[in-house]
């Protein structure tokens, strides 16, 4: 009873005890809580401050390289004057082991001697652009007491002084910093580009050499195989191609800015970025779309023609419905594979292109390392597709050729998917051989032939007009177009009897998709219908052009970076290797620059001891 009742001061004491132990762990939380917070916000100053440093040096870099500016790479870097040779005995630790840090500098000398080259060749090709914005996203950031690594995508838009369309196009970055003297540097910048892989591990390559080895690569002929000669006669069994559609089908999806851009992708299809890559399902839509492809579900779903069902080879798509198997449509979606299905495989089945069963027949020409695109008309580029280098080689990654003014490389331009880039110069990025399909028509037979022929129109800017409508090779009993804008107001557009075309000059006064519905009546009485849509945009078109008009016969002028002892005067210059992409479904790359490269368990770089 004694002890279970306790006496009155015993639990005067108990009470007090426990009054100060609560106290005293309240005051520990707080003081752990303030030291998270201050914890907290010196990692979110250091993030802040190490975004920064390589925001400012990615920036300087895209000046010279792209706008062929005087910039000086060594400032942010740890090849900064102050920094040579005073320091020359300093060491880190880089990816496990010692690193003195004369030899981080080389990476920045590296940097230098790759901005030269660029601007070399580029301004070779009459490559010039203007009103250039960056735009920044990280995927991460790690961040330890002496060293940094970022992994972040840079968007760039720009405009071609030739051009009167915004380009988008990026690059993915991993970028390693020290913290030296106080302060954040740069100390070593990769985007996995081919021209890393051939010259990072000899940052003392001769340039001069390698501009005149792209100058001379110019020079050098395409070779042309599967050579296209018109057969009137056998029109009425085939589909010819339009590759201003295919062009226009590209260009209106495909990403327009830098915010998110595979909501730009054709939602009746089914999208493979982020499952092996999008690039050949999306060179294949284009192509289905040049031989007039109907954006119908009941077309996509049913694989209508002009897509291809018969014979030991297929080329179909796949839509969101189900039904469809990823391994029924790899002549769709991977670039070997539609390679197989126009050649065929040797000693076991001839290729569409060497077949007469229904299917498709495409020029081939295969351009080497520099080459210009040359055999055929630049009009005849328009609408092509072309496999470039990827992440799985040569060829293994697919773009559509948009426009041309020329065979060269600087006077093409190609979109494409994952990578998602817009209206961009093929000489810009891609110097390595390239592919090219001109497709010529698809066989399937008088019965199967479509009425329709739609008009082209790539995206339109909000508040102007343009043409919409369709043609047919012979006169029909009933034509007519109808256009939903995308709020859902539905226009008829133009109506016409016993005519051969059915267009109207249309108004665009909303952003976004405008449905275009054609349809014709036979004179048997059949209906045919076919669906296609024109993007309208707020930004990104503009109504004239700012070509410097460089005079290709001049020498250009192109920098090479000296030692701070002896300036190296300009001289002339041309350009080097291409950049690869991510892999594409079976070994097709899906973009000119990989994304940032994944984490590894590699140590960050830290101070040695």
């Amino acid at each position: 009873m004694y002890y279970a009742k306790g006496r009155p001061g015993c639990r005067r004491v108990s009470a007090l005890v426990r009054m100060a132990f609560i106290l005293l762990v309240t005051f520990a939380s707080l003081c752990t809580a303030v030291l998270a917070d201050e914890s907290g916000e010196v990692q979110e100053l250091e993030e802040t401050e190490v975004k920064a440093v390589v925001e400012t040096y990615l920036q300087n870099y895209a000046r010279a390289a792209m706008l062929y500016e005087a910039v000086d790479l060594r400032t942010g870097s740890v090849y900064e004057p102050q920094f040579v040779p005073a320091w020359e005995g300093e060491k880190f630790w880089m990816n496990g082991k010692e690193v003195f840090l004369t030899e981080l500098q080389k990476n920045i000398q590296f940097m230098e001697k790759k901005a030269a080259y660029y601007a070399a060749v580029r301004q070779m090709q009459n490559i010039y652009r203007e009103d250039l914005q960056l735009h920044f996203t990280y995927r991460s950031v790690k961040i330890e007491e002496y060293s940094a690594r970022v992994s972040v995508r840079q968007t760039a838009l720009f405009y071609y002084t030739d051009s009167n369309r915004q380009s988008v196009y990026e690059t993915g970055y991993v970028v390693d910093l020290v913290k030296f003297t106080g302060r954040w540097l740069v100390a070593n910048v990769s985007d996995g580009s081919s021209f890393d892989g051939t010259y990072k591990k000899n940052p003392d390559f001769d340039l001069a050499a390698a501009v005149a080895e792209f100058s001379a690569g110019m020079e050098v002929e395409a070779v042309l195989t599967a050579p296209y000669e018109p057969d009137p006669t056998a029109a009425a069994a085939r589909i010819l191609y339009n590759g201003k559609n295919a062009a226009a089908y590209a260009s209106t999806y495909c990403r327009p800015d830098e915010k998110t851009s595979r909501e730009f992708y054709n939602p009746r299809f089914k999208s493979f970025a982020g499952v092996g890559g999008d690039c050949m399902n999306f060179a294949s839509q284009s192509m289905w779309a040049g031989f007039g492809g109907s954006q119908t579900a009941a077309a996509i779903d049913g694989h209508a023609v002009p897509m291809d069902t018969q014979g030991a080879e297929t080329w179909y798509g796949r839509s969101t419905a189900v039904g469809t198997k990823d391994s029924q449509i790899l002549n769709w979606i991977s670039c070997s594979s539609f390679w197989k299905y126009l050649n065929g495989v040797k000693n076991e089945t001839a290729g569409s292109n060497h077949s007469m069963e229904n299917g498709m027949y495409a020029t081939i020409i295969t351009a080497p390392q520099y080459g210009s695109i040359t055999g055929v008309s630049s009009e005849e580029l328009v609408g092509a597709i072309a496999h470039v280098s990827g992440s799985g080689g040569n060829y293994s990654h697919a773009i559509v050729l948009t426009a041309a003014t020329g065979n060269q490389r600087g006077e093409i331009w190609y979109c494409s998917h994952t990578a998602d880039e817009s209206h961009v110069k093929l000489g810009d990025y891609y110097f390595g051989p390239i592919r090219v399909y001109i497709p010529r028509y698809m066989r399937v037979g008088t019965e199967a032939k479509p009425v329709i022929h739609p008009e082209p129109v790539a995206p339109v800017l909000v508040n102007f007009s343009e043409r919409v409508g369709f043609q047919t090779e012979t006169p029909q009993t009933r034509l007519s177009v109808a256009v939903q804008a995308p709020d859902g107001a539905r226009t008829h557009a133009a109506l016409t009897e016993n005519a051969a075309s059915c267009l109207a000059e249309f108004w665009f006064t909303q952003p976004g998709l405008y449905r275009v519905e054609c349809t014709v009546m036979t004179a048997e009485g059949v209906i045919q219908e076919l669906v296609y849509y024109i993007r309208c945009a707020e930004k990104g078109i503009r109504s004239s052009v700012t070509d410097p008009a460089i005079d290709p016969e001049e020498e250009v002028p192109w920098l090479i970076i000296g030692t701070e002892e002896e300036e190296v005067p300009p001289e002339t210059g041309e350009t080097v290797p291409s950049e690869s992409g991510e892999t594409q479904t079976d070994d097709s790359a899906a973009s000119v620059l990989p994304p940032p490269t994944e984490e590894t368990d590699e140590p960050l770089l830290v101070p040695a001891a």
